[in-house]
């Protein structure tokens, strides 16, 4: 809960609605007795897939649950519906293997792209987030102002990370660059953040995209105050959604998409959607 507190969750980075949401994660208890299951009466166990991507998922060591704040959304909105959750660490490519062939049943922190239809479905939006780009000053200062389609003329190596969809305008540049070798601006996936965050500061990449959450936990968390800007380009804003495997029952997506679509009409008061 700390977490959620130090990172001012209450702020522009979500919609007025969602506002309200966080303050209850703040301050909601996790005994959730008395709240009536909407899965069947037989416990089952709703593995998730994750891989490190603070400060949404922040790896606590092996064999432990991680820590951030997608695992307290998820609890919030996923006990509930009367499973056990259980948290399985994955490299991205591999989780949406791993979610069509049914070995894992939840893929969190997912926008909506058609393309990825056919690992699983999209459950109902539970969170918003937004993509801009980053950079050390001494980097950026020239290039402030400019909107992104001025930016992809200019000679710079964008950095992101390997299977995130950032919007249309990476997806364009990532085309351009591979049908036009003569495409200025470059785009270099990386495995994770981590590793993207030192290739900017080192200086091997010029700037980065990343969700704004994450700039704001870098800065405030991590204390790297003056080392990386936002640019003011705002390249994506979205829906969230979590991915669900095929192989769960209809009751049970039923149950997973009731609980988001009460979670996010009255965050504060949502378990009563459960003894209705």
């Amino acid at each position: 809960m700390r977490l959620l507190e130090a990172l001012g969750l209450r702020s522009a980075i979500f919609p007025c609605f969602f506002c309200h949401f966080v303050t209850a994660l703040v301050t909601v208890l996790w005994t959730l007795s008395g709240a009536t299951s909407l899965a069947s009466e037989d416990s089952c166990t709703l593995r998730i897939a994750w891989n490190s991507y603070p400060p949404y998922m922040i790896d606590r060591g092996e064999g432990r649950e991680p820590e951030g704040v997608e695992p307290v959304i998820l609890k919030h909105i996923l006990e509930p519906v009367g499973c056990r959750l259980a948290f399985v660490e994955l490299p991205v490519k591999r989780a949406f293997r791993a979610l069509e062939n049914g070995t894992v049943d939840i893929i969190p922190i997912a926008s909506f792209v058609p393309e990825r239809e056919r690992y699983g479905l999209f459950s109902l939006p539970y969170r918003d987030e937004e993509a801009r780009l980053y950079g050390r000053p001494e980097t950026i200062e020239a290039h402030l102002g400019y909107s992104f389609e001025e930016l992809m003329e200019r000679p710079l190596t964008i950095g992101a990370v390997n299977g995130g969809w950032y919007g249309k305008a990476i997806e364009e540049l990532e085309r351009r660059q591979y049908e036009d070798p003569a495409v200025l601006m470059r785009l270099h996936r990386v495995p994770d953040h981590d590793t993207l965050h030192g290739t900017v500061l080192g200086g091997r990449l010029d700037m980065m995209v990343s969700d704004r959450l994450w700039w704001v936990w870098n800065r405030q968390i991590r204390g790297n105050q003056d080392r990386l800007v936002d640019l003011g380009v705002l390249l994506h804003r979205d829906a969230v959604h979590m991915m669900l495997s095929r192989t769960l029952s209809k009751d049970l997506v039923a149950a997973v998409n009731r609980s988001i679509a009460c979670f996010r009409e009255q965050p504060e008061t949502h378990l009563r959607c459960f003894s209705e």
